[in-house]
């Protein structure tokens, strides 16, 4: 199942002021994050951190998942 961001905060039953508090940053933010046409993965890592959960990124060659290491 394909989740917007928005979608997955609220499924965490976090507002945006909520999670702005919780990222340190403004609500606008967090709006302009969910809204926007492009994100840093590390901007999308603090994102989903900030909502408990972990973000994994994968590379799919050949049929081979390979995974990329955020830290």
């Amino acid at each position: 199942m394909d989740l917007d961001l928005e979608n997955l905060r609220l499924r965490m039953r976090q507002t945006q002021a909520e999670l702005a508090q919780q990222m340190q940053v403004s609500q606008r933010r967090i709006s302009a994050i969910e809204n926007g046409p492009d994100i840093q993965l590390s901007t999308l890592k603090k994102y989903v951190e900030s909502l408990g959960a972990n973000l994994e990124v994968n590379a799919i060659m050949r049929g081979e998942r390979i995974p990329i290491l955020l830290d």
